[in-house]
């Protein structure tokens, strides 16, 4: 096995390194802890209306660690830079200047298909496209992703499903799953006792988590279902709320809680009092062919999962319970609590 060392790397993602930590996030952590020197470069549309949302922006913006040997580079581009290939051109052309005129990096990770275009910017380097979620949404998402793939040489999959999607498309691929890391490294106090005080009462209380963004993959309606069958526990959805939802969970029972985003350092310190994980999702085929890191989180931590049925990668696991409807997700919080 080779162990990457003293190599520069450029991973490049659509989600900020100050968003709440994901899988890349921990992926550059322990890369940077060999010695290895990364750009962590993201996307920033000019005038994109979602990216001008500096309210919902700066909730994104919950932790501040940056270790040594990392940079952050922003490469600003133009709304559908992907239609035209004037606008393609210029992309590329600001990425030069954004990255540096001399930086050669030896490793390319891309885990967003829109990044296609830095294979032509460094044709030297070995280049990994790390697909994590469904992407081929419409017709430029599917063309883009085809170009992605052309252009790399080696392809991860985060869930089976993926890898199945991906494997007839390119001759080398892995299913390489998520890591975790629950940040033991970075310790605060503060945070701690600020997130201990949100569960203040659950040794009278059991408490059903959900730790990740608050958007429209939620089964609301579930989340809904679950908190009244069980009023005298805390359902907690920790993390930042997508714009335009917040009035959707107000009009939840008392006992759902839902305090925001939270410092990824704080996120044992949240799991800790969770007494059992959920993950309510939709059936989308998106989220079908998902593989939450959320669910790893929660195993790494010694809590059991209960989740609606999304996907292939824990059939089989005695921990994580897929259930079929809103009855058996309820049965089995509770089965899952007992325990």
């Amino acid at each position: 096995m080779t162990v990457l060392k003293n190599t520069n790397i450029l991973i490049a993602s659509l989600q900020s390194w100050y968003s709440p930590m994901l899988s890349k996030h921990y992926l550059t952590l322990e890369l940077l802890k060999l010695g290895n020197k990364i750009k962590f470069l993201t996307l920033h549309r000019i005038g994109k209306q979602y990216f001008l949302n500096k309210k919902y922006q700066k909730s994104l913006r919950c932790h501040s660690i940056k270790p040594e040997g990392l940079e952050l580079p922003v490469l600003k581009v133009v709304p559908g830079f992907l239609r035209s290939q004037i606008l393609l051109r210029l992309a590329i052309n600001q990425a030069y200047h954004t990255l540096g005129t001399d930086y050669a990096p030896d490793i390319i990770i891309l885990f967003d298909p829109q990044f296609y275009f830095l294979h032509d910017l460094y044709p030297e380097a070995l280049k990994i496209y790390y697909c994590v979620d469904y992407v081929s949404i419409n017709s430029i998402m599917r063309e883009t992703e085809k170009k992605i793939l052309s252009g790399s040489d080696m392809v991860f999959a985060a869930s089976k499903r993926l890898y199945d999607d991906l494997q007839p498309k390119h001759n080398n691929v892995y299913y390489v799953p998520h890591g975790v890391s629950l940040l033991d490294d970075y310790e605060d106090s503060q945070l701690e006792n600020r997130i201990e005080s949100w569960f203040k009462d659950k040794e009278e209380q059991s408490v059903f988590g959900f730790l990740g963004h608050i958007n429209s993959s939620i089964d609301f309606e579930l989340v809904e279902y679950i908190a009244v069958k069980n009023p005298q526990s805390l359902i907690a959805l920790i993390g930042p709320v997508a714009p335009g939802l917040k009035n959707r969970l107000a009009t939840f029972p008392q006992n759902v809680f839902y305090p925001g985003p939270i410092p990824s350092n704080g996120v044992r310190y949240c799991l800790s009092n969770f007494d059992v994980g959920i993950v309510p999702y939709v059936q989308t085929k998106f989220n079908l062919r998902r593989n939450p890191i959320k669910i790893m989180q929660y195993l790494a931590s010694g809590v059991p999962v209960v989740s609606t049925s999304i996907g292939v990668d824990y059939l089989g696991n005695e921990f994580v319970k897929q259930c079929c409807d809103y009855e058996d997700f309820n049965r089995s919080l509770l089965s899952g609590y007992s325990k």
